[in-house]
């Protein structure tokens, strides 16, 4: 009895220690299986860096960093032209009558300033026309004063716009009498007539004019006279500007 008891205790210590031996075993193989498969992870991690590598060497990133620029580029000049038009519509579409209403009057402010400017250019071109006649009659003036020709080839032009009459009536300035008196032979001779001259002192004459009073009608060669006449004739030229 002792013995069976003993036998099955033997028995029974050898399955465990076998079963322990097989726990160790699988766990050794297991142990060996978790690192071939640590070693061929590493190694296909090394392989994969290295085709990473290879790759990252093949890039050329100066044209990526090109290509990124030329994109930023189309996609900001798009967005500035899309926020132009966005702001023109906007100007056009919500402010255009009050925009339109500005402008007409910018446009009518623009007009009054260019006929102020226009009405202002023709009142001092009309003031220096006027200074230059008076500096012109002074001028004259002072010329009939130091040569008494002047006055004679006044009276002559003035005869010669009545030549072929019988009788004239020369009116001129008391001072002038006598230098016209004395010409009076050239005149009868120059009227080609058988008539008479007569002269005339008229105070209301300034000195170097006449006024011939004939049959043709009259001829008035007063200084005044002919000043007006050239000063209406400018103020004409500037009004038709």
């Amino acid at each position: 009895m002792k013995r069976t008891l003993f036998t099955k205790r033997v028995i029974k210590n050898f399955r465990l220690s076998e079963n322990f031996l097989f726990e160790e075993l699988e766990i050794e193989k297991n142990e060996s299986n978790i690192v071939e498969q640590v070693v061929s992870s590493h190694d296909d991690l090394k392989i994969e860096e290295e085709k990473i590598s290879r790759d990252v060497e093949k890039v050329d990133v100066e044209k990526i960093i090109e290509e990124l620029r030329k994109e930023y580029e189309v996609k900001l000049n798009e967005a500035y032209r899309r926020g132009f038009q966005e702001a023109e519509k906007f100007l056009r579409d919500e402010l255009g009558v009050e925009l339109n209403e500005h402008v007409q009057l910018f446009e009518q402010i623009l007009k009054n300033f260019y006929n102020e400017m226009s009405g202002l250019e023709q009142k001092i071109e009309k003031l220096i026309l006027s200074l230059a006649l008076e500096i012109a009659k002074k001028i004259v003036k002072r010329e009939i004063e130091k040569d008494d020709d002047f006055v004679v080839n006044q009276v002559r032009e003035a005869v010669k716009r009545v030549i072929g009459v019988e009788k004239i009536k020369l009116r001129v300035n008391p001072e002038d009498e006598r230098l016209i008196r004395e010409l009076k032979p050239e005149i009868l001779q120059m009227i080609d007539s058988s008539g008479d001259v007569i002269i005339e002192a008229d105070p209301g004459i300034e000195r170097g004019g006449c006024i011939i009073e004939s049959d043709l009608g009259n001829v008035d060669v007063r200084l005044g006279t002919q000043f007006s006449l050239i000063e209406n004739s400018l103020i004409e030229m500037l009004e038709q500007k």
